[in-house]
């Protein structure tokens, strides 16, 4: 879906951006053979995972949740996803199916991420706050927007790497398995420039 970009406030330019929909490795450091399918779990659903109580990928985001402590725990059924939109905030993370399982990914109704942007959005130069992303649409609560991604860096580089623009986060729970975190950079991202808190009011 092509997303246009529109300038009402003076007469800048949108920024050069690259595209991308995915994850990439920052440079030939950083060593990406560990994110392979024999790390990922699988389902044997046959049913496009409309059950959530048949689908081992689902229930390994229902597993994760019980293993919170009761005050974190979401209300139940609100954790996951409910016919591709998010019921709750899941701070455990949601498993979705992948290439190790056996239903459709563009039906499996847990394949919600790895879908294309289905509402139109538009990068637009704000007023205070540089440019943003804006939906031309209503978009229903808890629906999936767009991918928010950059590149895989080590934590060496992520270290090295001193900026403004720059923004973190770490990828793995576990340190000692996956020695990798991502960042969102200034000149290469997925709508980067305008995911994010914003002190201006928005625009309806």
């Amino acid at each position: 879906m092509p997303i246009p970009a529109i300038n009402t406030v003076d007469d800048e330019d949108p920024p050069k951006m690259f595209y991308c929909a995915r994850r990439f490795p920052y440079n030939h450091q950083v060593d990406v053979k560990t994110i392979s399918r024999d790390f990922c779990s699988g389902c044997s659903c046959t049913d496009d995972c409309s059950d959530p109580l048949k689908c081992e990928c689902q229930q390994l985001t229902v597993s994760n949740v019980q293993r919170l402590a009761k005050s974190f725990r979401p209300p139940a059924g609100e954790y996951g996803y409910s016919y591709r939109t998010l019921l709750g905030k899941t701070i455990t993370g949601v498993f979705e199916c992948n290439d190790n399982c056996g239903c459709q990914q563009k039906r499996c109704y847990n394949r919600v991420v790895q879908q294309p942007i289905r509402y139109p959005i538009q990068i637009y130069k704000t007023a205070q706050s540089g440019w943003g992303v804006r939906a031309l649409c209503d978009i229903p609560a808890g629906a999936f927007i767009a991918n928010y991604v950059g590149a895989l860096l080590t934590d060496s580089l992520a270290d090295a790497l001193q900026g403004e623009d720059e923004y973190f986060a770490d990828l793995d729970l576990n340190d000692a398995v996956e020695n990798e975190k991502a960042t969102t950079l200034e000149k290469c991202g997925y709508l980067d420039m305008g995911i994010g808190s914003s002190d201006e009011e928005e625009e309806p």
